[in-house]
């Protein structure tokens, strides 16, 4: 029935992560519909295809448009007045912790990161890639980046090799590395859930600024859109001041910061 493969599953109780729920060219649902004056008019076939989207038209957009989107190419599906797709290039996730280090040392250096999505919208959900689809980093690999966001031109890449990637049980992925050259020594990827930990000498990122401000992430898996999720220093003391969570040799993140509604763009 869709292009994607997408099957319901078989209870109507059990919350699904957002679905691409074009239809394949082979669906009996194509040219079925029934055509109705003002809403589904300017379909492409012989008839307006069931369901809420007709094949070969751009998405439509629903709810708060992201950066980058106004009125002037915003896309209305077959017939409107742009054929601009939303699909964004990143799917922005929320920071639920953050953590780097730097010291005397390049050994020294350490990162962390969480970012925990099952209460958050659908749109800015963690969905781990299907296996052998282009998004499977037993097949592509995966790439980290880690900078800051602020303006500033500190940034860190790693590419981590499909080898280091193994399927989990349930489902998602795990790399791990204990080569010293891979910056990154772990990283597990589940549904809703992601868990980044590394640093070493290999780790460039510094940390001998007075402070960073903003920090952000980057996690892409294979040829998939990356995730996106940025930090904040956390603020503690009367009055609030990251002076000693966000300085030369250590930067803390606020814990639990949302998505945020674009990705910054890296120096």
């Amino acid at each position: 029935m869709f292009a994607s493969g997408l099957v319901p599953p078989s209870d109507y109780t059990v919350t699904m992560t957002p679905q691409d729920a074009t239809l394949s060219s082979g669906s009996n649902a194509l040219d079925a519909g029934l055509a109705l004056p003002n809403l589904n008019g300017d379909s492409t076939g012989a008839g307006p295809d069931l369901g809420a989207l007709e094949r070969g038209c751009p998405i439509p957009l629903y709810g708060v448009r992201p950066a980058g989107i106004d009125e002037t190419n915003e896309p209305y599906g077959c017939g409107g007045p742009t054929v601009t797709t939303t699909t964004l290039p990143y799917v922005t996730i929320q920071t639920t912790s953050l953590k780097l280090k730097d010291g005397s040392s390049p050994t020294s250096r350490r990162v962390s990161f969480k970012s925990s999505t099952s209460h958050d919208p659908l749109a800015n959900r963690i969905v781990p890639p299907a296996p052998g689809s282009s998004g499977d980093p037993t097949l592509g690999g995966a790439v980290v980046t880690v900078y800051n966001a602020a303006g500033g031109g500190d940034i860190a890449t790693v590419a981590l090799p499909a080898s280091g990637w193994s399927p989990l049980a349930t489902s998602g992925y795990s790399f791990r590395s204990s080569d010293p050259s891979v910056a990154i020594s772990s990283i597990k990827v589940q549904s809703n859930r992601v868990q980044l930990k590394g640093g070493r000498a290999s780790w460039t990122y510094t940390l001998n600024e007075p402070s960073q401000r903003r920090i952000g992430l980057r996690l892409a898996l294979g040829g998939d859109r990356p995730w996106c999720a940025t930090a904040l220093a956390k603020v503690s003391g009367n009055p609030p001041t990251s002076a000693k969570s966000d300085r030369a040799g250590l930067f803390t993140a606020q814990p639990k910061m949302a998505a945020p509604l674009a990705c910054p763009p890296t120096p």
